[in-house]
């Protein structure tokens, strides 16, 4: 370990004395490193640092993205204009007799510099091409009300950290940033790369302005798995729960069993969605919310039906179980009567005459009981019957016109947005 910080000291020495005696070939004054390069282009007596971004890969988006790419900075250096050979060193060690623009990024969360990987190009004009690889997290926008639909928005900020706009001015250089679609494909993390924008303005801080350039980059997140692994399930979870009103009012267990089973899946599956998508969102509602919490609504509304259709029929005084009761009680008692009637019949002499009248009367007490069951089953178990029968209809009616109102209305904010993200390209 020894060895290897005194041959790294020693490269660093032998890097400085070389280039400061390429230096001193064509500059005979004093080399100050503090002191910003003057150029006097543009009614400017700073200097110009042209940046060019070479983004290699965007990886795990979420409410931030951590971004690899490589930093290129130009601008030009009269003191260090002579007539040699373009002087290149690469590696750890860079000279640092020399000045390099202190350019910072605002906002970000975490910033890693790779040693190994940066160079620095000395031309004979005196322009310099510095060269470093990037990692850092930067901050990205999802538009949570049309979440999973959404595009996502990841800006990056660069500016001069102690020098104003009027000492050193920040520009774009050619288009200002490539993308590598080789090796930075985003589809495996669930998006597309749509386009990305990129600016130039002053930054108003502490009195004095600096200058800064800002790029934005925008991803369309993939849906397809939302749906097929959210979406889906859901509507077919409410759908489910409408056999409740398919089996019979007196199969309770039945009913009660696929009620409790709907509801729990529900809930379960839109906690579940909004535990995961926590950290795309940060806590906040969303489009795929606002579906599932509905859709957990018309399961409850089916469950609160049986159970409102169930105490009804099995209440003695709001359903028909007293009055039947009573029907079978006046069947069995007339059917008592009329067997101790046929007793006495058989035993009298008028036998024939009296059971023919005693057949009639019994077929009339069967009559006016059937009758009366009825009507009693008209005025209970019938009309939950009817309700039942209205649910049928009435539920997936409601749920149509919810699915139709939800998607019409989220295309509509989809359009809208693609046009905002198309006017700010």
């Amino acid at each position: 370990m020894i060895f290897a910080l005194l041959l790294s000291s020693t490269c660093i020495l032998i890097a400085s004395a070389t280039f400061n005696h390429l230096n001193l070939q064509s500059n005979q004054t004093q080399y100050n490193r503090f002191e910003y390069p003057k150029v006097g282009v543009a009614n400017m007596t700073g200097g110009i640092v042209e940046v060019y971004l070479h983004v290699e890969s965007l990886r795990e988006i979420t409410s931030e993205t951590t971004l690899d790419f490589y930093l290129v900075q130009f601008w030009t250096d009269p003191r260090l204009s002579y007539r040699n050979e373009p002087l290149k060193v690469t590696g750890r060690v860079l000279p640092d007799t020399v000045w390099y623009p202190d350019t910072y990024f605002l906002l970000v969360r975490s910033l890693l510099y790779s040693p190994e990987e940066q160079y620095v190009v000395f031309n004979a004009s005196g322009s310099v091409e510095y060269n470093r690889k990037v990692r850092l997290k930067t901050p990205c926008s999802p538009n949570v009300m049309l979440f999973p639909f959404d595009v996502v928005t990841c800006s990056l900020v660069l500016s001069s950290f102690g020098y104003t706009s009027s000492e050193v001015s920040y520009r774009w250089k050619g288009t200002g940033m490539y993308i590598d679609e080789l090796n930075n494909n985003v589809d495996h993390i669930g998006f597309y790369l749509i386009g990305e924008n990129i600016q130039q303005y002053d930054l108003d801080y502490a009195d004095a302005k600096y200058s800064a350039l800002k790029v934005i980059v925008y991803l369309k997140r993939k849906y397809s798995a939302y749906l097929m692994q959210v979406y889906f399930p859901a509507a077919l979870i409410v759908i489910l729960s409408w056999t409740i009103f398919w089996i019979n009012l007196q199969a309770t267990p039945a009913r009660a069993s696929l009620g409790v089973t709907t509801v729990l899946t529900m809930l379960t599956l839109a906690t579940q969605s909004t535990s995961q998508n926590a950290k795309h969102v940060n806590g906040k509602v969303t489009a795929i919310d606002m579906y599932l919490w509905a859709c957990f609504v018309f399961v409850i509304f089916a469950m609160l039906e049986f159970a409102l259709s169930d105490f009804t029929i099995h209440n003695p005084k709001l359903g028909s179980g007293k009055r039947n009761t009573k029907t079978e009680e006046t069947v069995i008692n007339m059917g008592t009567s009329d067997e101790a009637l046929l007793s006495d019949l058989v035993q009298s002499r008028q036998v024939n005459d009296k059971l023919r009248i005693a057949d009639g009367n019994f077929k009339s007490v069967t009559r006016q009981s059937q009758t009366w069951r009825d009507r009693i089953r008209r005025q209970g178990v019938d009309w939950w019957g009817m309700v039942n029968s209205s649910a049928r209809v009435l539920f997936p009616l409601c749920f149509l016109v919810f699915n139709v109102a939800y998607w019409c209305t989220l295309i509509f904010l989809i359009h809208k947005n693609d046009q905002i993200q198309v006017e700010a390209h």
